[in-house]
Parts: C-alpha cells; structure tokens; sequence
C-alpha cells in the first residue's frame, strides 16, 4: 500500500515537532521581500504542499529539505527513514512461536503422568496429547519436549533414556505410618538400613499408598548424598 498524502502530513507533522533546522537557517541571506523567490529557485530546497507524497520525493536527494509555511524544516531523507519504519509496522507479523508451544494443554482429556518413568514413555505420544504432572499442573508432550534439556539439567537424568519401570504390582513393603512416634531413631535407622540391603527391584509402599522400587529409593538418596557407602554394614544384635 503506497504512502498518502495524508500519511505524509503525520510523517512530517511528527519530524516537525523535533529539533530541525528552520529555512533561515537553511539559505543564504536574503531580504524578506526575495525569500519567497530564494525558496523557488534553490534546487535544494521543496515547498511542502498538501497534496505532496513521498513518491513524488524519490527523485530528490535525502539531503534536500522540505519546507513547511511555518520556517521549519525536515530533510528528505529523514522522511524516507519514517516511511521504511512505517512500512516494517505494517508489514505482516511472522509469528515465531516454536510449533511445540503451539497447541495448548487440553484440561478435559489428558493422561495422567505420576513419575518419571511414565513421563518418559509419554514423550513417545503426539505432541499435542495432553499430560497431568503429579503437581496437579497441565502440559503438552509437545511442552515437555521444548522444555527437555533444562529438565534433564535439572534432575541429572536424560528423561528420554530411562528405562522402562519395573512393574509395581505385587508384594510390598509397607512403609509404617507415623515412623516418628511409634519408632526411636536406633529403631529406625535399623528399619532404613535393611530396606536398602533389599534388591533394586524390590517394591516399598508408603503410607499414602504411593509405590517406587528400593532402585528408585537409592538414586533418590544418592542425589542428595554426595558420599555414600556402596554396602551399608549389618547391625550386631545387642
């Protein structure tokens, strides 16, 4: 879409409030009576009037200036500038949204994710299927994607290379409610230390009923532990 003249006039109306030389400034010394005939002859110089387009400019050199009745002055160039702003504005936007941000969670059907390992299986799903985290919160496996690489920063796992969980049905070991009371810490200590001299594929359940395996419990521990004994002694019965 071409400039108008009425583009023109705001383009100029705004130059115009700025610091810009005016036409005394501009042209030799002249009476009052010759400037009129000074601002016609000067081939530098171009007396704006309204039906004036910045088309009708391209022939003109950014240096010459046009004139406004009331002294001021603003350089062709300086017009030009405005236009190629004015055009990048209405210029169609690109919208650079990554595509895995695209599609928004969808809170009516969606698969519920409790751990880890469901939540690596589910990055095998389309992006737009929509997860629950534990948290409550909603996401696509598309957002989950995206956001991969500071989740793997974050929990010191490659999430897309865990394998596949252990089955948590069966036999548990139930972890007792209210260890703290019931339980002195000598009792307790004895309780943690045979549960982690159980096998890696053995199934703890908590109070809540919540399920992970003694594996689980171990990389838990060794995250938060920066040294810790491979083999934890047995305890001498007193």
């Amino acid at each position: 879409m071409k400039p108008t003249g009425l583009f023109l006039i705001i383009i100029l109306f705004l130059v115009s409030m700025l610091s810009v030389p005016t036409i005394a400034n501009t042209l030799p010394s002249a009476q009052s009576s010759g400037a009129k005939s000074a601002i016609v002859q000067n081939p530098g110089i171009i007396k704006y009037t309204p039906h004036m387009t910045v088309d009708s400019l391209a022939s003109r050199a950014g240096t010459d200036l046009v004139v406004f009745p009331n002294g001021k002055s603003v350089k062709v160039g300086t017009i030009r500038n405005f236009q190629a702003a004015a055009n990048i504005m209405r210029s169609p936007r690109v919208d650079r949204t990554p595509v895995e941000l695209k599609t928004l969670p969808d809170k009516k059907i969606f698969k519920p994710v409790k751990t880890a390992y469901d939540l690596s299986a589910a990055l095998k799903l389309p992006n737009s299927t929509t997860i629950r985290l534990p948290s409550g919160n909603f996401a696509t496996v598309g957002q989950i994607k995206f956001a991969q690489t500071m989740i793997d920063k974050k929990t010191g796992n490659k999430l897309s290379a865990l394998s596949q969980r252990p089955s948590l049905q069966g036999s548990a070991i139930k972890i007792p409610s209210g260890m703290t009371k019931s339980m002195t810490k000598d009792q307790q200590q004895a309780f943690w230390e045979n549960i982690l001299q159980q096998k890696d594929n053995t199934i703890l359940e908590s109070p809540n009923g919540i399920r992970i395996t003694v594996g689980d419990l171990r990389k838990g521990l060794a995250k938060n532990i920066k040294t810790m004994p491979q083999q934890i002694p047995e305890r001498r019965p007193q």
